[in-house]
């Protein structure tokens, strides 16, 4: 099948010019983006994936502590120490992590585990964690790498499974972020294309086609998670890779066939993307509701529990993924406060995903009108045509997936606001705008000449505003030039990809949780603004010099509120030397 897809598309592109120039803009889209993908900066939900893969087990155990605490088991003090006091166990520990393991780090381990109760989640998880220690020289890599990822961060196994065959075991942090920056990028480029072969099998024709799939190609957010190594541009890939083919399957496959097909693409898109549980939900309902009327109760749950019967690939391995997987400790942190929220953050929303340039309030205005006229003329033309199937049921999914979504944001589990985690739903709303698009042009009457001239200024403009982007992302952490006195160097927040930078010999480089040694020169360092020295009790320093570099750039276009996990390009550094540390 994936064979003759590709077939079917080179002969497309090689018959149609308007295709052609789709993929031409979009091949210099991503030369673009590859030429500079070791310079724009990072945020440390991206860096931290290789500081989790590359230091595990210590970045892994306190994230299942702290995404299974309330409810469940909980260890005393004395059997947490007699386990990992355990011969076995210790000599497992000693000669897996070599000198990594002291007694510093077993005293955490026992603390970790005897502080609160833990749900069976914690105890399963960690079970696979000490198997990994274990095994771990029999174990490939990328099979590591596919469970230390889910177990030590919000991201899936899917994402550890490629970041680990992109890399080895001893990756330096720069060969690791180039090689995993350039999979997320073809990714983001993937996902364009899928949007606009959607479009086109919902009948938009070739030139507002294009012009739609332009939108989503110079999106300065979604570009810029092409950057980052996190669960954001995987959950809109895999989320509009599910729409495409549930669209374009509908009427060529057989009745059977495509029923069989759709639950084991869910259940194998799960591993990728937890939110694919959003896009199959809304098939679940559009295409049951679109088959029959029902005459009573009784027949409705007949056919539905039939119907259920069909995607039990899905269910399965669904439910296999959350329990192996799933972090259900998670809360969201976006949060709707009164009603002039739920404005201003559909505002930002709308900005961060269709905005080409972010520095004009005129311009934010333009574009948000424009968006948002092309997403209502989209509905109103998806609501008016129903004659063809594959809209039909793009339509349904479109209002069933908005309509389940609705749930879980009132009741509070899942977020609403201007951040990285509502983009997955990008893929039905640049779908909505090229149909809108499409229908103005049919109305219109707009001549093929006039289409390739707003081609060419949608591609002149979004390359025009890449290159100030571009600038604007260039990560000012290279620009760090230390005293030749320094003798250590410390890392303050989550700042991992400062970790490994080179800071020249015969100097230290840790996170800023060590002590301090009176007479020497430290240089502290971070993303965020440092307010001082980070003085210990009865420390006292001297200020050699300070720098303060903040831009105000981030991945999300537009932030108006903090959010814990949102670190701008800049850095805040403060020199000094201890004159006394006595307590």
């Amino acid at each position: 099948m994936i064979r003759g897809v590709i077939k079917n598309g080179l002969e497309t592109i090689s018959k149609n010019k308007i295709t052609s120039i789709f993929f031409l803009v979009l091949f210099l889209s991503l030369t673009a983006h590859l030429l500079v993908r070791n310079k724009h900066y990072q945020e440390c939900d991206s860096s931290l994936v290789y500081r989790v893969m590359y230091d595990f087990p210590y970045s892994t155990m306190p994230f299942l502590n702290g995404v299974s605490r309330g409810g469940g088991i909980a260890l005393s003090q004395e059997t947490a120490s007699s386990l990992v006091n355990n011969t076995i166990v210790n000599g497992l520990l000693k000669t897996s992590l070599g000198d990594k393991y002291n007694e510093s780090k077993k005293e955490t381990l026992i603390k970790m585990l005897s502080t609160d109760a833990k749900s069976p989640f914690f105890y399963l998880r960690s079970a696979v964690v000490f198997g990994i220690i274990a095994a771990g020289k029999y174990i490939p890599h990328f099979i590591q790498s596919a469970f230390i990822l889910p177990f030590s961060t919000t991201y899936s196994f899917g994402h550890g499974l490629f970041y680990g065959l992109l890399s080895g075991s001893h990756t330096s942090y720069q060969d690791f972020m180039s090689r995993t920056i350039s999979l997320t990028l073809i990714l983001f480029h993937l996902s364009v294309i899928f949007v606009f072969l959607t479009m086109r099998r919902l009948g938009v024709r070739p030139i507002p086609a294009t012009i739609g799939s332009l939108f989503m190609l110079f999106s300065i957010t979604l570009y810029s998670y092409g950057y980052h190594l996190g669960s954001t541009v995987w959950n809109f890939s895999a989320g509009v890779f599910f729409l495409w083919f549930a669209v374009t399957q509908y009427s060529r496959c057989p009745k059977e066939v495509y029923l069989r097909r759709i639950p084991w693409l869910a259940g194998i898109l799960v591993f990728f993307s937890y939110v694919v549980v959003f896009y199959w939900t809304s098939f679940l309902f559009a295409y049951f509701f679109m088959q029959k009327k029902y005459a009573d109760n009784k027949t409705f749950f007949k056919e539905a529990c039939v119907f259920l019967k069909t995607q039990t690939p899905a269910i399965v391995l669904i439910f296999l993924c959350a329990f192996l997987f799933y972090p259900f400790g998670q809360t969201p942190t976006e949060s709707i406060k009164s009603l002039s929220d739920v404005f201003s953050f559909s505002y930002y929303i709308i900005l961060n995903i269709f905005s080409f340039y972010n520095k004009s309030s005129v311009v934010d205005a333009v574009q948000f009108i424009l968006a948002v006229s092309l997403i209502g003329i989209g509905i109103y033309a998806l609501s008016k045509n129903r004659e063809e199937k594959e809209r039909t049921l793009a339509g349904s999914m479109i209002m069933f997936f908005f309509l389940i979504l609705f749930v879980p944001v009132i009741i509070g589990i899942l977020s609403f606001g201007p951040s990285r985690h509502i983009l997955f739903i990008v893929p039905f709303l640049f779908v909505l705008a090229g149909i809108g698009m499409n229908f103005i042009f049919d109305h219109l009457n707009i001549s093929y000449k006039t289409g390739i001239i707003l081609i060419a200024l949608v591609a002149l403009a979004g390359f025009a505003c890449l290159s100030l982007r571009t600038n604007d992302a260039f990560d000012k952490t290279s620009l760090i030039k230390i005293d030749p006195s320094v003798n250590h160097v410390r890392i303050s927040g989550c700042s991992f990809h400062l970790l490994y930078k080179n800071w020249g010999e015969n100097r230290t480089v840790e996170m800023a949780r060590s002590e301090y040694r009176k007479g020497d020169t430290y240089y502290y360092v971070g993303e965020d603004t440092l307010s001082g020295i980070p003085l210990e009790k009865g420390m006292t320093a001297d200020v050699i010099s300070t720098k303060n570099v903040q831009t105000g750039i981030q991945f999300t276009s537009y932030s108006p509120e903090k959010y814990p996990w949102d670190r701008q390009n800049g850095f805040s550094a403060i020199t000094f030397r201890v004159v006394d540390v006595s307590i």
